[in-house]
């Protein structure tokens, strides 16, 4: 049925384009715009309508129907402008940033399919959904492109403790391991990565190295360099991977391991996890909206306080022009106190 609706609208309603880009989340219409791109397979408005129309998405149900149907019409459109395949497939990385963060907000919660994973867990799921949907040589030569830009992008951030290097850092993760996959392989992109800077300092990052790779495409891990490398990592940050391990989601949230999010330039520190708990949910029930920053107490779910986030503020690398970050402290005598021992340089 889909594929007779869209053969009628590419050759007599070209009107209902704006159909097919405004209701891409409903699974029969994403499945009419498939089609529809295939008739011609060189679409750039088109893409570019759609991609601009996923963007916006940030409703779990669309953020998840959309990162796969996105894929696959990327895949009919194989004769788009590279360059223009390539801005899609960044926005396509931004989208599961967003469905990695809806699950974990479901995973903190205990009534459904996803309490109690770690986040090690949800970031492997998110990885292989990405994985299944964007895995065709059709896209190797624009995922190439987004890993390469993100990859300079990653390189320009003044240190690893940059708020935004663990999530791009991620994002190249599921772009080089779909190019690692057995379809495409080529696994050029991921070595680039596992040589990156600091990227082997980043627990998470080596979890997924060891885990995510051995279920997709073995033959990496399978190096005996790689594996000695992993293996290094792995005992020298073993508290810290131990902890990921063994810590449900419900107690990561919001503290400096929970690290991979969705890039806003709005980022908000508290001195403790009901602070952060607080401002989000409030927001919510009086928007219906995920909130539009990033928020996060200071050290973890057994730290905290006024002075920590006064020392965790003084190490935070100078945003960039568009970022905000923002420090909120009690209203007490402490936080006062730690408030006013803030470097002018630091407004």
């Amino acid at each position: 049925m889909e594929y007779f609706a869209a053969l009628e609208i590419f050759n007599q309603k070209r009107e209902l384009q704006s159909e097919l880009v405004n209701r891409f989340t409903e699974l029969n219409w994403q499945n009419t715009s498939i089609f529809y791109a295939g008739r011609s397979k060189d679409m750039p408005e088109f893409l570019k309508q759609i991609t601009s129309k996923i963007a916006s998405y940030d409703r779990l149900v669309d953020v998840f129907i959309a990162s796969s149907g996105f894929g696959y019409l990327l895949q009919a459109l194989y004769l788009t402008d590279e360059s223009i395949r390539k801005d899609a497939i960044k926005i396509a990385t931004h989208l599961n940033l967003k469905l990695f963060e809806k699950i974990k907000i479901f995973a903190s919660e205990e009534t459904n399919f996803f309490s109690g994973l770690t986040l090690p867990q949800v970031a492997s799921l998110s990885t292989i959904y990405f994985l299944f949907s964007y895995d065709s040589l059709t896209l190797k030569g624009a995922i190439s492109m987004a890993f390469d830009e993100l990859m300079e992008q990653y390189l320009d951030f003044d240190s690893q403790n940059d708020l935004r290097a663990h999530s791009v850092a991620y994002q190249m993760f599921n772009l080089a391991v779909t190019l690692n996959s057995e379809k495409i392989n080529d696994p050029s992109k991921l070595s680039q990565l596992f040589e990156a800077k600091n990227i082997l300092n980043i627990p998470i990052m080596v979890l997924l190295f060891e885990r995510v790779l051995d279920f997709v495409n073995p033959s990496f891990v399978k190096n005996q360099r790689e594996k000695k490398k992993i293996r290094e990592r792995m005992i020298k940050n073993i508290e810290n991977v131990n902890y990921y391990i063994k810590t449900p989601i419900k107690e990561l949230r919001y503290t400096k391991f929970d690290n991979i999010n969705s890039l806003k330039n709005v980022k908000i520190f508290t001195e403790g996890e009901t602070d952060s708990v607080i401002i989000n949910t409030a927001y919510n029930v009086l928007t219906g909206d995920t909130p539009y920053w990033e928020i996060r107490q200071c050290g973890n779910a057994s730290t905290g306080g006024a002075q920590t986030l006064s020392k965790m503020l003084s190490t935070i690398p100078p945003p960039s022009p568009e970022d905000v970050i923002i420090g909120l402290f009690d209203n007490d005598s402490k936080g006062i106190q730690e408030f006013e021992s803030l470097k002018e340089t630091f407004f």
